[in-house]
């Protein structure tokens, strides 16, 4: 008898981030597995209201992931009539999926990436961060059916919530490591980017938040660091905000490049041009970028927060979160060659994926 899962979530594929990645990875695998798979998400640009991609069908049903708390609820309602399973995530979906399970009497399964706590006070005006702070605590204390920990530090914040931990199980997030390889490279980049070979070239990609510390490492630029020093950041252009703060804030100074986020397939070719990748975030659930370069043996600079220590191997500095003279101290330590080498970690999608299904066979 084919099995049916029904999966509410903030954002789904086009729509890029390490959550939505997994989000696609675990959908497209289940129908590989014989399953029947509706996504319940958001209208994003260039979304159809219903489409299929490889074999998930996918449900647009709001303009942004506030209005899908909802207007999702008619459509998550309908398609979890006859459904076995119920898949959600944090934030705003999470609410949703806990409401269609507890009248459904279906097995409700959350996601944890990770809880912001008081960072929610660090990118938002205090009373904004007070909201999302209480909605925060909210669904965490709603009792789902199991709690998926994404790493060892998202499992300790949920023990720290009072979570039991026979409902807790932690799988770490894959890698594509056909795609993240030392090999994959492009050997004009480098000229093309206008960079000398005895450059030092840090790398840093992804959004432009104030937790992801791009704030923090522009700063750190000019703190004495050598001449010979160079970074190249590829920026997703949300938050608008944000995005534009860290142009501002970079612009004068002729050894900081930011260009555009580029397509997930070109993106390995920036991290083997790079000699150091640096991912200075406040906090991390997982940590992709930086596993992404571990991956592709690029010696990495990260903040000692969230799940980084757990995750990260090969050659590594650690500063400390939000520190820029820490930062900028880590970037020389770097170009003295001052590594602290750890030993390699396998993250593969295919153990993470199995272990999906076994956890959803298992209820």
């Amino acid at each position: 008898m084919t099995k049916k899962i029904l999966f509410l979530t903030d954002h789904y594929f086009p729509y890029v981030g390490g959550a939505e990645l997994l989000h696609q990875k675990i959908a497209e695998f289940l129908v590989e597995q014989g399953w029947t798979v509706d996504v319940v998400t958001t209208s994003d640009p260039g979304r159809r209201k219903k489409e299929v991609i490889k074999g998930v069908t996918i449900h647009g049903v709001a303009k942004n992931r506030y209005l899908l708390m909802l207007s999702g609820l008619t459509k998550a309602w309908s398609l979890s009539r006859d459904c076995d399973v119920i898949q959600t995530t944090t934030y705003n979906a999470g609410l949703i999926g806990w409401i269609i399970g507890r009248l459904r009497k279906k097995p409700t399964f959350l996601i944890v990436h990770e809880l912001l706590s008081t960072l929610w006070f660090k990118q938002m005006n205090p009373l904004l961060a007070g909201l999302y702070w209480c909605f925060e605590r909210l669904l965490i204390a709603l009792p789902f059916t199991h709690y998926i920990a994404v790493s060892k530090f998202t499992e300790s914040q949920l023990l720290q919530r009072n979570i039991q931990s026979q409902k807790i199980t932690v799988i770490p997030h894959g890698i594509d490591q056909t795609l993240f390889r030392p090999e994959n490279r492009d050997p004009d980049l480098r000229s093309r980017l206008g960079y000398a070979d005895e450059d030092f070239i840090l790398l840093f990609f992804g959004r432009p938040g104030i937790l992801k510390g791009a704030e923090f490492l522009v700063k750190a630029m000019k703190l004495g660091v050598s001449k010979n020093v160079k970074l190249l950041m590829l920026l997703s252009a949300m938050p608008a905000s944000g995005y534009h703060h860290i142009k501002k804030l970079a612009s004068g100074n002729p050894r900081i490049q930011i260009l555009d986020s580029v397509p997930r397939e070109k993106l390995p070719h920036y991290l083997n041009m790079a000699n150091a990748v640096v991912v200075p975030s406040l906090q991390e659930g997982f940590g992709f970028s930086a596993v992404e370069a571990c991956v592709c043996n690029r010696p990495v600079i990260v903040s000692h927060a969230g799940a980084l220590p757990e995750v990260v191997f090969g050659k590594v500095i650690f500063t400390k979160p939000g520190d820029v003279t820490s930062l900028s101290g880590g970037i020389e330590k770097a170009m003295r060659g001052e590594w602290e080498q750890f030993p390699k970690k396998e993250f593969l999608w295919k153990n993470t994926l199995e272990a999906y299904l076994k956890l959803y066979n298992s209820i």
